[in-house]
């Protein structure tokens, strides 16, 4: 068969249980927690109260009153204890269940085949979700090659797909960055408002759910704002890594236009990212990753459209 199984590492899980989880969720989440059900799965962000994101994550139900949220590892911890802050009136439990689950990304020709082979049964279309027994597959594009793998530490699946990995996350990543899709780190947290990283676009904003935490700056700009920077799909030639939150430059001065979101190697000395860029400054083409003009960044097309200004 045609497939990757990449182990995803650096993504881990929470757990979000109890009566009142949907509720309290949906007063913290951006998106609306009322769209993710046991065969959809949803994206959205956590933001603080100047509606800034520190954490972004995808969310599946595994059964009634339980919710699995997955985000970056480097963010696990910090985005437990936000929402610590916030659920002791509710009838809800938040736990760190990484040493419960194994992530895993299948991509390929063949991975749809390979995922009914694996589960008799399948997603059918994007941000669908299956759940066997504890295990979570999700489906992340239109055509059924990719799809995302929570596996539970006794499911009898988990030895079949380890005998199976080939990959490495680079390539997982390069595909997430390639599609778009940002995310935050440790290193950007607290960095950016939803509609910087497109999210108002890519489904993880919703305007009409009601309140949580943040809603009222990122509605303010939605409704009255006027986005000054964004994200944009860029690649670079850099002798060191691009990192998380790293300040962009338009090689005049000191003074910052923008900050990378994600970065990935794709070959040596070769980056493929994702940045928020001053729109003046991405469409005249001057960004860099220093001050001193070197290292310029090629400002490449995203595979969704993006109105000027919108937010």
């Amino acid at each position: 068969m045609k497939i990757n199984v990449i182990p995803l590492r650096y993504l881990s899980l929470l757990s979000l249980t109890g009566p009142d989880a949907v509720t309290f969720l949906q007063g913290q989440a951006t998106c609306d927690m009322t769209a993710c059900t046991e065969t959809k799965s949803i994206n959205g962000a956590l933001c603080n109260p100047q509606g800034r994101i520190y954490a972004s994550f995808r969310i599946a139900k595994i059964e009634d009153q339980q919710y699995l949220l997955r985000t970056y590892k480097n963010i696990a911890e910090s985005t437990q204890l936000g929402l610590a802050k916030y659920i002791v009136f509710s009838k809800a439990e938040i736990a760190d269940i990484e040493n419960q689950y194994s992530l895993y990304g299948i991509n390929g020709d063949d991975a749809h085949a390979y995922i009914n082979k694996v589960f008799n049964n399948t997603p059918d279309g994007i941000s669908q979700s299956i759940v066997v027994e504890h295990d979570i597959v999700i489906q992340l594009d239109e055509s059924g090659q990719r799809f995302e793998c929570w596996l539970h530490r006794d499911s009898n699946r988990k030895t079949e797909i380890d005998t199976e990995t080939n990959g490495d996350e680079q390539q997982w990543r390069a595909a997430d960055i390639r599609a778009g899709l940002g995310e935050v780190e440790d290193s950007s947290q607290d960095l950016f408002i939803p509609q910087m990283l497109n999210y108002q676009i890519t489904g993880q904003v919703s305007f009409t759910k009601g309140c949580y935490t943040g809603q009222e700056v990122v509605a303010r700009m939605h409704y009255r704002g006027k986005l000054k920077r964004r994200m944009y799909l860029a690649s670079v030639s850099s002798k060191t890594t691009p990192l998380a939150g790293q300040a962009l430059y338009d090689g005049q001065s000191d003074q910052s236009i923008g900050n990378i979101v994600n970065a990935v190697s794709t070959e040596a000395g070769r980056y493929d990212l994702l940045a928020v860029i001053t729109n003046v400054h991405a469409e005249t083409g001057e960004v860099y990753l220093s001050t001193n003009a070197d290292k310029p960044l090629n400002i490449r097309q995203l595979p969704y459209a993006v109105k000027e200004g919108q937010a």
